[in-house]
This record gives C-alpha cells, sequence and structure tokens, in this order.
C-alpha cells in the first residue's frame, strides 16, 4: 500500500540526508567556562616562539597552547603536582607525554578525578627512554586497560589522508580524512580492548611488530 511506500521513501531520504547534515555541520569550538588542568612536566617544553629566532626547535612545543585554549574562551591552568585542589578546577586534566618518575599518590589523584565524572587527555607517542626521560604512559593507563603499543605507525600517504578511517564520535564530526585535519605524521598503534572504541583507524599502513 501507500503508507509501507511512504515509509520506505521517508527512510531513504533520511539516511541520504543523515552524511550532509554531518558533513556541512556548522559547530564551532567551544571552550567557554571550561578549564583545562596540565600537568607541568613531561616530554615537552613550554617555551613560545621568539621573533627572529629560527630552526626546528625555536618555536617550542607547548608554549602557545594557554593562548589557543583562551582563543577558544577556555583557560589552562598548569599544575606542578596535581594537587587536590588544582583537579577539583578541572573539566580536563591534560598529560603530555608523562614521564618517570609516577608515583602511586599521584595516579590515585588522577584516578580518582577520572571516576568522579572528570576528563583525560593523555598524549602519548612514540615512546622515549633517553637524557633522563622514559615514556610513563603506560603506568597512567594502567587502571584503564589502555596501551600505547611499543610500535611506530606509518602511512601508505605522507600523512594519513585517505588512509584512516574516522569514527562517530562528537568530535570527528563534519571531519574527513581528505587532508591531515588531525596533524597525524607518524605514532604508535593503540590497544584498546573493550568497552574502549578508537575515534580513528588506521587503515592502509604498516607498523613494525
Amino acid at each position: 500500500g501507500q503508507r509501507p511506500r511512504a515509509i520506505a521513501v521517508g527512510a531513504a531520504i533520511l539516511a541520504a540526508a543523515i552524511p550532509l547534515l554531518v558533513t556541512f555541520t556548522s559547530n564551532t569550538s567551544d571552550l567557554t567556562g571550561k578549564t583545562i588542568v596540565a600537568f607541568d612536566e613531561g616530554y615537552l617544553d613550554w617555551e613560545k616562539p621568539v621573533f627572529d629566532s629560527y630552526g626546528e626547535y625555536s618555536a617550542g612545543v607547548c608554549g602557545m597552547l594557554p593562548t589557543f585554549v583562551a582563543s577558544l574562551g577556555g583557560q589552562l591552568v598548569r599544575s606542578p603536582e596535581l594537587a587536590e585542589q588544582d583537579l577539583a578546577a578541572a573539566d580536563v586534566l591534560l598529560l603530555i607525554h608523562p614521564v618517570k618518575p609516577w608515583p602511586e599518590d599521584r595516579s590515585a589523584r588522577v584516578w580518582r578525578f577520572v571516576r568522579s565524572g572528570g576528563s583525560l587527555l593523555v598524549v602519548g607517542a612514540p615512546r622515549v627512554n633517553e637524557g633522563g626521560f622514559e615514556s610513563a604512559f603506560d603506568e597512567v593507563l594502567a587502571p584503564s586497560r589502555l596501551r600505547i603499543r611499543f610500535d611506530t605507525a606509518i602511512s601508505r600517504t605522507g600523512h594519513w589522508e585517505h588512509s584512516k578511517q574516522v569514527m562517530a564520535h562528537p568530535a570527528t564530526t563534519g571531519v574527513g580524512d581528505r587532508r591531515n585535519r588531525y596533524g597525524m605524521v607518524t605514532g604508535s598503534s593503540i590497544e584498546a580492548p573493550w568497552p574502549a572504541r578508537p575515534m580513528l583507524v588506521g587503515r592502509f599502513g604498516w607498523s613494525d611488530p
């Protein structure tokens, strides 16, 4: 009859419209009222670019991150010890390639924050063990069962264009794989047992054992 046919046509139109709505979404990044607490230590530096200074390491690594967060309406606070009072004010805790030593009491504070509803973003890989730095993300992530593998993942294309699958997630809405919107070059693969799920999946690439 007419009703089943109308339902089928409506479902087909909806199926065709959803990708367009996702692709052309007008959502913008907004951190208004949000506080990001970043651990002050790690395999990083907080240097800012200096005028008339050139070279690969002259621009620093994370020095402009507070300015970027502020441009989106948020606030980034650097914490030297991840004390309880610092975590209490945080919406997101940012750990940029943590290195040893990583004390048990600090880990306990971090995971109390997560289990109480806080968000944790760990930036890691590739693994380092040089100049007094040794990657400690295994210790940080141990309670989650996530593991950053000791490998190097390399795309078949220069910057993973057309070589990754973008999974359904609010952070990936409207972002495809035609350009290197995620800033990926080389890194490590991640072991993510259930119930964890990835946001990006490498489709065409290689990784050493």
